[in-house]
């Protein structure tokens, strides 16, 4: 019994000893986007949590994080139907189509997000694309921000983490 007693005390010790240390991954930046989109109050519904929106993508570019033009949102296509609830949070479901400047290729881009519909609020992203030179990125875990700049246009950085 004696045996029994110890070893369920040290057990937990020996166990939180072999526990690693928590730490962050680094992060880099992968792109800056911006959009032109339509009007916000044009296309709303009203619903259980809130304004239900529906914004269509009128034009848009992503940059390389040196500020260079790698790819054009492809106008007509995508947009984001999300949620603006009673206290002002904006809760994102947007997607976007891009076309790829170098290789011509496509890139599908879904971003869902909350924030602040003032303040800047932060996206989780996937992307989808058979882009040669960007595959690896259909399988990065990619975080954005989204700042509000003059009436119609959204922009936006996306980071990626390594671990």
């Amino acid at each position: 019994m004696r045996a029994f007693n110890l070893l369920t005390f040290i057990a937990p010790l020996c166990a939180s000893a072999i526990v690693a240390k928590k730490v962050l991954p680094g992060y880099k930046h992968l792109y800056s986007w911006s959009l032109e989109i339509s009007e916000i109050t044009a296309n709303t519904i009203q619903g259980p949590l809130g304004t239900r929106i529906g914004v269509a993508i009128i034009a848009g570019n992503m940059t390389s994080p040196k500020g260079q033009l790698i790819a054009k949102a492809v106008p007509g296509l995508g947009g984001d139907t999300g949620i603006i609830d009673k206290d002002g949070t904006v809760l994102i479901d947007a997607r976007v189509y891009y076309q790829f400047i170098d290789d011509k290729k496509y890139a599908y881009v879904v971003s869902g997000g909350v924030g602040s519909i003032g303040g800047a609020p932060i996206d989780s992203i996937r992307i989808e694309t058979d882009s040669p030179s960007r595959s690896a990125w259909n399988s990065y875990f990619i975080v954005g921000n989204v700042s509000v700049g003059a009436t119609g246009f959204l922009q936006g950085d996306a980071f990626t983490f390594s671990g």
